[in-house]
């Protein structure tokens, strides 16, 4: 326990104070989404359209920079494959976007701002990646529970089923052309609680049980018993 509590006692200081920023921009925007009912087509194309602004952004300054790798510039961590998915369900698939959004977006925020795999050297391209698709991932959660989103079996089973579908194909690709995205093959750089666990397999074994239990959580702390779960996008 007390390794677990200096990991976060560790988090660098550029980390917090960003997330710090980012988690009060992600309140004030729900708030004013609230506040002045801004429930139109529009606004929300544009929310939803942010992961791929915030991609193309990356990729464009990556290869500005001749800084794109094949290690790590692919958008293949678990995270940036649910923000673009997620944009992709608002537009074709708007039934099963707030409970991709709602677990697996959740999960991806909160090991995001609770960790870090960013030392602090990193070009700012890295940082808008980073922050962005997270920070994306959180008001996706939030405001999903905020338009009254409530989960049931087939979300929470949707998001097991999709979280290990990403995962399987990604070790997969990982072992084929021998990369580490999503930390399938050693453990992620940065103040993280992977520190405190033991070496490959087992330290992904356990994240993965981990994740697990935060969906269990969410779940049961969000079920609406004879509720459906489908929420669809606001209209006009």
């Amino acid at each position: 326990m007390e390794s677990i509590i200096n990991v976060f006692l560790s988090l660098p200081a550029f980390h917090v104070y960003r997330s710090i920023i980012v988690v009060t921009f992600i309140a004030l925007a729900l708030w004013l989404t609230k506040a002045l009912k801004m429930q139109t087509k529009q606004y929300f194309k544009v929310v939803w359209l942010l992961p791929f602004i915030v991609e193309i952004i990356y990729q464009t300054a990556a290869i500005s920079y001749n800084d794109w790798k094949i290690e790590n510039s692919l958008p293949l961590e678990f995270s940036y494959i649910t923000s673009i998915f997620a944009s992709i369900y608002f537009f074709k698939a708007p039934n099963k976007v707030h409970g991709l959004v709602y677990f697996c977006g959740a999960w991806s925020a909160a090991a995001a701002f609770l960790n870090t795999n960013l030392i602090g050297n990193e070009p700012w391209y890295l940082f808008v990646r980073y922050y962005g698709h997270h920070g994306a991932l959180l008001y996706y959660a939030a405001h999903s529970v905020l338009i009254g989103f409530r989960p049931v079996k087939r979300d929470f089973i949707y998001a097991i089923s999709f979280t290990s579908i990403v995962i399987i194909v990604g070790g997969i690709f990982n072992q084929i052309f021998n990369l580490n995205y999503m930390f399938t093959q050693s453990k992620p750089d940065g103040i993280n609680l992977s520190s405190t666990m033991p070496p490959w397999p087992w330290y992904f074994v356990i994240i993965l049980l981990i994740g697990l239990f935060f969906y269990t959580i969410l779940f049961y702390l969000g079920r609406r018993k004879g509720q459906s779960s489908l929420v669809r996008h606001p209209q006009n």
